[in-house]
């Protein structure tokens, strides 16, 4: 640090200034990086304030809590004679206060599940034991073995006319 000043040659003179004027630039980068984070902080954090300001008002007022008896779906009306003239019903609206859960119950069809219900077809196969597919397999001009190896039971048959090729059906 002490040594004395030497002066640098054109070139070194050169790459000095534009050495120099990249470090300026990307300082002032650099700064302007700085300013946009602190806004942005500053924008969340006023963003956090106002969310909390709202939502402390609506914590504030509880809803109310009312419990409707249910209304029967028909009303008797008396026999009439001649053209029956049906009274227009135009919907009543009810003066409810803001804020407020009604709790009501609805009458329901107790039989409704049965009368939706899907009813099932009827399986299209049956349920045999070995000597019936044996049987059912000759009546097909098919004849048929079975053996039991290993617990297991195998068809045997025989494909074409007289060829010794077997197959195998393994359950």
């Amino acid at each position: 640090m002490n040594e004395p000043y030497l002066p640098l040659s054109d070139e070194g003179e050169r790459r000095k200034e534009k050495i120099l004027e990249i470090a300026r630039r990307e300082a002032g980068r650099l700064r302007h990086w700085r300013g946009v984070r602190r806004v942005g902080v500053v924008a969340m954090a006023m963003g956090l304030a106002a969310t909390l300001v709202v939502q402390s008002r609506r914590w504030r007022t509880s809803p109310e809590i009312v419990q409707h008896s249910p209304r029967p779906q028909h009303e008797p009306t008396p026999p009439t004679v001649g053209p029956v003239v049906l009274p227009i019903r135009h919907p009543v609206a009810s003066a409810r206060r803001p804020k407020e859960v009604v709790i009501t119950r609805v009458m329901t069809d107790p039989g409704i599940a049965r009368k939706l219900a899907v009813k099932s077809e009827p399986t299209g196969w049956k349920q045999i034991n070995d000597d019936q597919l044996l049987a059912e397999l000759a009546a097909a001009h098919r004849p048929a073995g079975l053996a039991y190896v290993d617990g297991r039971e195998i068809v045997l048959f025989r494909i074409g006319d007289g060829g010794a090729d077997t197959r195998t059906y393994r359950r």
